[in-house]
């Protein structure tokens, strides 16, 4: 049960793609001739990996997040230090329910950026998910050192309290 509302939680805190349905006509053409221009601009230079993670995103944004594992994963093979494209990647196996395949792609980005408390958000969170609360509550933990006015890292990390069975450390994160 702790558990189906922590995914609730992220899923309404940290959604990456958008209920597409839910986008009115003009949004939707909006995103596609995006996606457009961004074909385009490949097809002027393969070599320019912000594209592919641009079009990535849009892909996302459709929910097309095979698509757009493919273009995070072409920006990462033009540019292995491409933080951006290594973070995209991961929330779009999220996404998927890969949780395993996330946290490699998380921890990649930490290696890159390891005082961006986002990418210790996400792991976390794709920690609990693959059922191992421990190293959730230390990212958490480092989230929260990074970033000590993030209340979406308290909330996470109350949860995983609540997990672990430390109620009063739990309530103190939720204070």
């Amino acid at each position: 049960m702790l558990v189906g509302r922590f995914r609730q939680s992220i899923q309404r805190q940290s959604s990456s793609s958008w209920d597409y349905e839910q986008i009115g006509p003009e949004e939707l053409g909006l995103i596609r001739q995006a996606l457009q221009d961004y074909d385009g601009a490949i097809t002027l230079d393969p070599t320019y990996a912000k594209a592919y993670l641009y079009r990535g995103r849009f892909h996302m944004s459709m929910s097309d997040l095979d698509k757009a594992i493919s273009d995070f994963d072409r920006a990462i093979i033009l540019d292995d230090v491409y933080f951006d494209a290594y973070k995209a990647k991961a929330e779009a196996l999220y996404d998927q329910g890969k949780y395993e395949l996330a946290i490699i792609d998380y921890g990649l980005a930490i290696e890159l950026r390891p005082d961006e408390p986002g990418s210790y958000l996400g792991r976390g969170a794709a920690f609990v998910l693959n059922g191992d609360i421990q190293a959730a509550n230390l990212d958490y933990d480092i989230a929260i050192e990074l970033d000590r006015d993030n209340a979406f890292a308290y909330h996470q990390r109350s949860v995983v309290y609540t997990l672990m069975g430390r109620i009063t450390e739990s309530q103190s994160d939720e204070a």
